[in-house]
């Protein structure tokens, strides 16, 4: 999927200059001079960044990237901006900014910011995915295994566990061998670094 820049400013040299060079570097570019064009198009093509100018009639940087935010756009927003105060900036950040840039921008570093960006979206996607699966991996434990699993996480040894639950060492020991193929993990290490997290969340 083609990564998408939405570039939303009212000067219109601004935006064809920068449009025409990320089209250049392969990027899907959509432009928009006015805020409220821009806000019709939600939802976006993901993955998308998108880069605002700061002060624009109507509807401001600000303005738009409070409305994002209310809509549950998670996308990196970078803002471009000639003539900012200080407490504009503030607030952009504070809501969230990725960048905040001085005009005129050399399109060079635009450019490696948004690669930058792109490629941390794309981590958090992979990440995002196989907590998914490891979440539901972790649901076919049934209970016994459920109870082992939350003692290994803790730094239980098997004698211990096998005196806390009133069994024998070599059944937990079995039950520790299936606990490993319903999570696909090969050994106890690998266990606490695919679920560790999850346990923490429960």
């Amino acid at each position: 999927m083609r990564k998408t820049v939405y570039l939303v400013d009212d000067d219109p040299e601004i935006l064809a200059n920068i449009a025409t060079f990320l089209r250049d570097k392969h990027f899907e570019v959509r432009h928009f001079s006015r805020g409220e064009d821009f806000l019709t198009t939600l939802p976006l093509n993901l993955p998308a960044v998108i880069v605002l100018d700061m002060q624009m009639p109507e509807l401001s940087g600000l303005d738009i990237q409070r409305a994002l935010v209310e809509q549950g756009v998670t996308s990196p927003i970078f803002f471009l901006s000639g003539d900012s105060k200080s407490q504009q900036i503030i607030d952009a950040l504070k809501n969230g900014a990725y960048e905040f840039l001085l005009k005129p921008v050399m399109p060079t570093v635009l450019f490696d910011l948004l690669n930058k960006a792109f490629d941390q979206q794309e981590t958090y996607e992979t990440l995002n995915k196989e907590l998914i699966q490891n979440q539901k991996r972790l649901a076919l434990l049934n209970q016994y295994e459920q109870e082992i699993f939350n003692y290994f996480v803790q730094g239980f040894s098997n004698k211990h566990i096998a005196e806390k639950l009133s069994l024998q060492a070599d059944t937990i020991k079995k039950r520790r061998a299936q606990m490993y193929l319903k999570l696909e993990v090969d050994d106890l290490p690998d266990l606490i670094k695919k679920y560790g997290k999850l346990h923490d969340l429960q």
